[in-house]
């Protein structure tokens, strides 16, 4: 498309379309899309005119990728953050549940020992039981 027919679609003056191909901004991307014809016109072919629609946006989506990217970063921060509460929380959890069951343990220990020592004052009682009636049958007999 010669560059004036674009300009008079989209209705600019063809001077504004060339100021904005010689400017730094679109100078470097349209190179490859303008060519002469046999008249030396210029024209522009059908991505270099895409380049020209699009551009005026293009900043705002760097400026959208750039948030977009510092968002993700701040997301992978926060992410990390979390995993280290998280395995800070569970470290936390495993020695409680371990002091827990060792707790148990020694409720079980001395469960057993009271158990032992009930048995062992039940033997007692037996022992003392039968060294008095031995005592009170020797007795009897040294009385009669």
């Amino acid at each position: 498309m010669k560059i004036k027919d674009y300009a008079k679609s989209q209705g600019v003056s063809s001077q504004s379309i060339y100021k904005r191909i010689r400017s730094q901004k679109y100078r470097d991307r349209l190179k490859g899309h303008l060519y002469r014809d046999n008249q030396k016109v210029e024209n522009l072919d059908l991505i270099g005119i895409k380049i020209l629609e699009d551009y005026p946006f293009e900043n705002d989506v760097i400026k959208l990728e750039h948030e977009l990217n510092k968002l993700k970063e701040t997301s992978k921060q926060e992410q990390q953050d979390m995993q280290i509460r998280i395995d800070k929380l569970a470290d936390k959890l495993t020695s409680s549940l371990e002091n827990r069951n060792n707790l148990i343990q020694e409720r079980y220990d001395l469960l057993d020992y009271i158990r032992s020592l009930e048995r062992q004052k039940r033997l007692w009682i037996i022992a003392f039981a039968v060294s008095l009636i031995a005592l009170s049958v020797t007795v009897g007999f040294a009385i009669f």
